[in-house]
């Protein structure tokens, strides 16, 4: 069967202009996914360079070749940008324009623009270098979304062996001067790859919906000031955490700013703000993944960690009291210095959340009454002198 490839040519040309719009209309409304935008314009770029070769034979060949491809090679550059956005990783100029530069320059070598089979050679190592370059950024990627970056390594490393075995198809066959070209074979190397392009709008699309349900998410478990847990998401968490793994001996700690009214009645809820924001990211860049960390009201927080004992609560919690007497806010008198009171439960294997927040409530009020600044652990003869005071 005869295929018109500058038909084809012309249908790739119109697939990625709407492909193009399509990834630029979706990343439109929230302008947030620099992937999206860099995936658009990757398909928007070649949209030219498809329609300048199908017109191979009309207009010259410094056209309809070099510039042309020179055009696809960029957008395949882009799109290697693109993926290393989606994994969080900085872009690499050189590494956007090297394809494109690496063409044009092969196109200056005599012996090897006069050969058509050489040319589709370099063209299609090239697109292959790049195809499993991008599967090799979305394999390590890591977060969520695995099954869909799977389907992406997976259809970009397909793309990569299809134009390996186009460039050896153009080495052995070579290509005639003018279109249309009838080998089937070769439209099937051309067509793969614009296959494996339309499934990869698809998923991108897919990728794009799920990153904005996890922002929300996000939005939904976060506190907006501090960047910590909200309350509910870190009773959820915490009570999850304590459900999972019994056998894990965790500490939960109360913390609460001294003083910090004073500071909003006097300094501002600006001041205030900047307190509890300051004291958040100092409190979460000292404990580690596996802790809960949570805003539960006003300048109180919480924080549910794994420790190896007591002593090891102890330990963190003083850590922290001190952390927070170097921290200061600055006001019109001089430095405001801060403090914060902590109290420590030690959760049992039959404990609950509600009755951890309890213990270490009292724990907190302990310290509270001894002067603030301090760490109290819950012990019975705490309970005793907690209860006697109230």
């Amino acid at each position: 069967m005869d295929l018109d490839t500058r038909t084809l040519l012309l249908t790739f040309a119109a697939i990625s202009l709407v492909a193009g719009a399509t990834l630029l209309l979706v990343w439109l409304p929230s302008r947030t996914q620099a992937w999206l935008r860099s995936w658009a314009i990757s398909f928007l770029v070649r949209v030219p360079g498809f329609l300048l070769l199908a017109m191979r034979g009309d207009i010259p060949d410094r056209i309809s070749i070099d510039l042309a491809n020179a055009l696809l090679m960029l957008g395949v550059g882009i799109g290697h940008a693109g993926a290393r956005q989606f994994g969080d990783r900085p872009v690499l100029p050189p590494a956007v324009v090297a394809p494109m530069i690496v063409w044009l320059a092969a196109c200056q070598v005599p012996a090897l623009y006069e050969d058509s089979g050489m040319r589709v050679f370099v063209q299609a190592i090239l697109l292959a270098a790049y195809g499993a370059l991008i599967a090799w950024e979305f394999w390590r990627c890591s977060g969520e979304s695995r099954l869909l970056r799977g389907l992406l390594v997976t259809i970009f490393a397909l793309n990569a062996v299809t134009q390996a075995l186009r460039g050896w198809f153009g080495l052995v066959n070579g290509l005639p001067a003018s279109l249309p070209i009838p080998d089937d074979g070769l439209v099937l190397t051309l067509s793969v790859p614009m296959l494996v392009a339309l499934v990869g709008v698809l998923i991108g699309i897919a990728l794009h919906r799920d990153q904005v349900m996890r922002g929300l998410r996000r939005e939904a478990d976060i506190d907006y000031l501090t960047g910590a847990l909200n309350r509910r998401s870190f009773e959820l968490h915490a009570g999850q955490a304590l459900r999972q793994s019994s056998s894990v001996r965790r500490a939960f700690l109360l913390l609460d700013l001294d003083h910090f009214k004073a500071v909003n009645d006097t300094l501002g809820h600006d001041a205030g703000d900047r307190v509890l924001v300051d004291f958040s990211r100092e409190v979460r860049s000292r404990v580690g993944a596996g802790a809960c960390f949570g805003r539960i009201g006003g300048d109180e927080f919480a924080l549910l960690v794994p420790v190896s004992d007591a002593l090891a609560a102890e330990r963190l919690a003083e850590d922290l009291c001190r952390l927070v007497s170097g921290m200061t806010v600055a006001s019109p008198d001089g430095d405001w210095p801060l403090s914060v009171s902590i109290g420590i439960a030690m959760a049992g294997p039959a404990d609950d959340l509600e009755q951890l927040m309890r213990w270490a409530d009292r724990a907190l009020y302990a310290a509270k009454a001894a002067g603030r600044s301090r760490v109290e652990h819950l012990t019975p003869a705490l309970v005793a002198a907690v209860a006697a005071q109230i």
